[in-house]
């Protein structure tokens, strides 16, 4: 019950920790250890937070069709063990980050802050609440980059403010499509925003797309890799992962977090392997 409770399943949005050490194209080796306490560091205060937001959320979860099952909405768990589990895992992770960069230290707690800000009050703002979402995927993204010392490039910052932008307008449009009242419990959207939620989705997945595009024909990819041209396969792979969501989502056959679903997708993996090649290819002299 308590690993259901601190999502572990939503651990893996924390290996976008990871993503500016590969795209440096550094000795990876190296950065290893590093990098695994960092992730580590990431995911308790990240779960820390999953529970805090679960005990704010307690009432709403209670009428909710799904998350009346969650732990304390349920009374599985009780609000006491809840607060020592939230704190168990902050310890944890101070214990972890106290040998990492400050700079990593810093971004952690403005996490922490941010989490904290969203799960308390930005939830409850239209717009407002996806982009915050976004924001938490992009910090991560950042942090990864403080924690190897890397300078992240204007193009990964770029194609992640769209593509996390996407993922958080699908996580919406799900919830609205699952709706049987006018109105999100605990939220501030009505059924009747599903089209502009849904719009959203569209247009910040194909920008994230045409983002990749215009980088691999830029002077900063032609010095990077050997073989740029090959790099044009993933915009290819990523289009048709992006335009299967939305037509699953359309069709209501998603039902559950984004992130959930990309992990039980086959499409999912069959295109992570396509990249790892293509990626691999691109650097071979």
């Amino acid at each position: 019950e308590v690993i259901k409770t601190i999502r572990v399943h939503q651990w893996v949005k924390n290996l976008l920790i990871f993503i500016p050490a590969i795209l440096s194209l550094k000795p990876f080796v190296d950065l290893l250890e590093v990098l695994v306490s960092g992730f580590f560091a990431f995911s308790f205060i990240a779960s820390a937070f999953y529970i805090l937001n679960d005990l704010f959320d307690i009432e709403n979860d209670r009428v909710h069709h799904s998350k009346k099952n969650r732990a304390f909405a349920s009374g599985s768990l009780s609000i006491n063990q809840g607060f020592f589990i939230f704190v168990l895992l902050i310890v944890a992770a101070i214990l972890i980050s106290i040998s990492l960069p400050q700079a990593f230290q810093l971004l952690l707690f403005l996490y922490a802050v941010a989490t904290f800000t969203y799960s308390k009050y930005l939830k409850k703002l239209v717009i407002l609440d996806i982009l915050t979402l976004s924001s938490l995927y992009l910090l991560r993204v950042i942090t990864g980059g403080a924690l190897v010392e890397i300078n992240i490039s204007n193009w990964l910052l770029t194609f992640s403010v769209f593509f996390f932008l996407f993922l958080a307008s699908v996580k919406r449009w799900v919830e609205l499509n699952k709706l049987n009242t006018e109105v999100i419990s605990g939220r501030g959207y009505q059924i009747s925003d599903k089209s502009f939620i849904a719009n959203l989705s569209y247009f910040s997945g194909l920008i994230s797309i045409l983002v990749i595009c215009l980088y691999i024909e830029s002077q900063q990819a032609l010095a990077l890799y050997n073989q740029s041209k090959i790099l044009w396969f993933i915009p290819i792979i990523l289009l048709y992962w992006v335009l299967e969501t939305l037509f699953k989502v359309e069709r209501g056959q998603i039902e559950e977090d984004p992130v959930k679903y990309a992990l039980k997708s086959k499409t999912s993996y069959i295109s992570l392997v396509g990249f790892i090649i293509i990626f691999l290819l691109s650097t071979i002299a």
